[in-house]
């Protein structure tokens, strides 16, 4: 009878994990990490989920070489029965390869809460966890009150607390605690995100609480995962030891109500077994094995719709990814189309200006060389006259100098030949003097005539005599006279 029990849980179990399974896909694949932007701050660890396996297993051997990671959260459960693919292979080999981890099961207000954590108690085993559980709260409220949303919250909350011995950590973004939540949430420890690169880019958080972890990136890189992946960094003051369960026991004010809650465990499990106990043995086989049958046969519908669902998945998801990867490709090979056009043209720009350049540089080079060839033969030209009238004023000089030297030797020749010309009149006319002198001597002129008849007269005068020569020389007066 236990036997047929468990197999009908067991069968239930496996029917809603498969429903959960498929409707989780098909959520999570429409709210899947945007790639883009980078890792821009000092990060202290990182937190998975099947996405960072998607691609390709991890590579755990590097992803140990990074000592920036000091703690890693993963990915458990979702709802009542999604379990991570990934989840046990990477809380595994996280743990194996030294890391600090914890889980974390993303709550739902589709699923009773009691599910929900039977689902993430089930998975995320006590004894394998290190740091404290973590409720990931982003859903959206649709067809219950806030209070409702509180409430089924803060029972998931005490429920971790009464199994893991320890107060749970709370995903939840600034605005949505704002606006579904209350003060009463502020005592909890926040996980946050907020992806900014502004001055003030830290999450903001309402109701005077503080912020423990920061989701500040949904688009790091990490050696060893291929893809992107979420960044987390630690508040100032806050250290990997303020997250270890040991170190964060259940509050004195939540102790209470977790006592509560599982006073109402055990009244459940009482109320089952009363159940059991008051039904015939017969009739409690034959309902079992009649329920097992139903279970059976839906399971096995659930399967076909399950693989129905999980094809179109895949067909849906190989066409997007086709898409993609031929949007990819367009892009790509548009770009290189634009890249190599650009480059064309701005070879055809280099090449057009460099021509330019030489053009004008050989322009330059033969206005340079015409004008050096113009100054050459400007200078040659003007040599040429300066040699010219160089040659024609030395020539005139020549010429002058010669005439002026033929002048200077025509008039010395001329002062010489007027000098011979006076020297010959000089002496002609001295010979003629000199010969009329002589012939003055010769012949006594009139008044040597006269002076002689006077000095005769006087002479007679004084002595009176007459002879021959005084006839002669009245003679001579009378001529003289």
């Amino acid at each position: 009878m236990i036997n047929s029990i468990k197999a009908k849980y067991l069968l239930l179990a496996l029917l809603c994990l498969c429903i959960g399974t498929a409707s989780a896909l098909t959520r999570r694949s429409k709210t899947q990490t945007p790639a883009g932007r980078e890792c821009y701050l000092p990060y202290d660890g990182i937190d998975i989920s099947k996405y960072q396996s998607l691609n390709g297993p991890i590579d755990w051997a590097k992803v140990a070489t990074d000592k920036n990671i000091k703690f890693i959260y993963i990915k458990a459960t979702e709802g009542t029965t999604h379990v991570d693919p990934y989840y046990k292979d990477h809380l595994d080999k996280a743990r194996r390869h030294g890391f600090k981890v914890g889980s974390y099961h993303f709550f739902t207000m589709k699923s009773p809460v009691k599910s929900q954590f039977d689902n993430f108690k089930r998975n995320a085993v006590k004894s394998k966890q290190d740091l404290i559980p973590v409720i990931d709260l982003e859903i959206k409220v649709l067809g219950f009150t806030r209070k409702q949303l509180q409430d089924s919250v803060m029972a998931f909350a005490d429920l971790l607390r009464a199994h893991y011995g320890c107060e749970p950590l709370l995903y939840v973004g600034g605005d949505y605690m704002r606006e579904h939540l209350t003060k009463d949430f502020a005592d909890f420890k926040l996980f946050m995100p907020r992806y900014s690169r502004s001055d003030d880019a830290e999450p903001k958080v309402p109701f005077g609480a503080k912020w423990t972890i920061w989701q500040f990136s949904q688009a790091g890189t990490i050696k060893g995962i291929k893809g992107t992946v979420d960044m987390d960094c630690l508040n100032d003051g806050i250290t990997v030891n303020d997250l270890l369960i040991k170190n964060n026991p259940v509050k004195k004010k939540n102790k209470k109500r977790v006592a509560e809650a599982e006073k109402e465990k055990e009244k459940e499990k009482e109320a089952e077994a009363a159940v059991v106990a008051a039904t015939p043995l017969e009739e409690n086989v034959k309902t079992l094995e009649k329920e097992e049958k139903a279970l059976e046969k839906k399971l096995k519908q659930e399967e076909k719709k399950l693989e129905k669902e999980e094809k179109e998945l895949n067909d849906k998801k190989q066409r997007a990814e086709a898409k993609k990867k031929a949007e990819a490709e367009a892009k790509k090979k548009a770009e290189a189309e634009a890249k190599k056009k650009a480059e064309a043209e701005a070879k055809k720009k280099a090449e057009a200006e460099a021509k330019k350049k030489a053009e004008a540089e050989a322009k330059k080079k033969a206005e340079a060389e015409a004008k050096k060839k113009a100054e050459a033969e400007a200078k040659k030209k003007a040599e040429a006259e300066a040699k010219k009238k160089a040659e024609a004023e030395a020539k005139k000089k020549a010429e002058a100098e010669a005439k002026k030297k033929a002048e200077a030797e025509a008039k010395k020749k001329a002062e010489a030949e007027a000098k011979k010309k006076a020297e010959a009149e000089a002496k002609k006319k001295a010979e003629a003097e000199a010969k009329k002198k002589a012939a003055a001597q010769k012949t006594p002129t009139a008044r040597e005539k006269q002076r002689a008849a006077n000095k005769k007269l006087k002479n007679k005068k004084s002595t009176p005599t007459t002879s021959k020569s005084g006839k002669k020389t009245n003679k001579n007066s009378a001529d003289n006279e």
